[in-house]
């Protein structure tokens, strides 16, 4: 019990911990606890700090880019994306309509309102896949499934 990691950690302190009652487990009663089980909090300690330390603490954009949201030939529904990443993008929809995971769209991506107009020219155009829905924030999590075309 040398290694009292929750003694000091800022995570605890501050209710970030991924695992508090564990931790406070250990912190209160640790005479009661077995020693494998102690061992086990002290390795949650030991990952979790290296977790929240490289966890993303700002959003991948900086001004919102507008989207059109294209779902089958008459559906069309326009957003901003919140979130974008190599392999996928959370869009949240102005309009909210129900979808089903793993429903297939497409989706066109414009520069943001400071860019200029939506012209086709600078649409960002690619296949994808609804992976989660919020309904009550108005989000969907989509995958890409093909290439960007530009």
């Amino acid at each position: 019990m040398a290694n009292n990691y929750w003694d000091n950690c800022s995570y605890y302190e501050s209710g970030k911990c991924p695992q508090p009652e564990a931790i406070d487990r250990a912190f209160l009663i640790p005479q009661l606890l077995a020693t494998s089980e102690v061992e086990a909090i002290e390795q949650i300690c030991l990952t979790c700090g290296k977790y929240l330390d490289k966890k993303r603490k700002h959003p991948r954009i900086k001004r919102p880019l507008q989207i059109i949201l294209l779902r089958g030939r008459k559906t069309v529904l326009e957003g901003d994306v919140v979130n974008i990443s190599k392999g996928g993008v959370l869009v949240k929809l102005q309009n909210w309509v129900d979808f089903e995971e793993n429903e297939k769209v497409t989706l066109k991506i414009y520069p943001s309102q400071i860019a200029g107009k939506k012209t086709s020219t600078s649409a960002v155009k690619v296949s994808a896949q609804v992976k989660r829905i919020e309904a009550q924030k108005k989000q969907l999590a989509i995958i890409f499934l093909s290439e960007i075309d530009r």
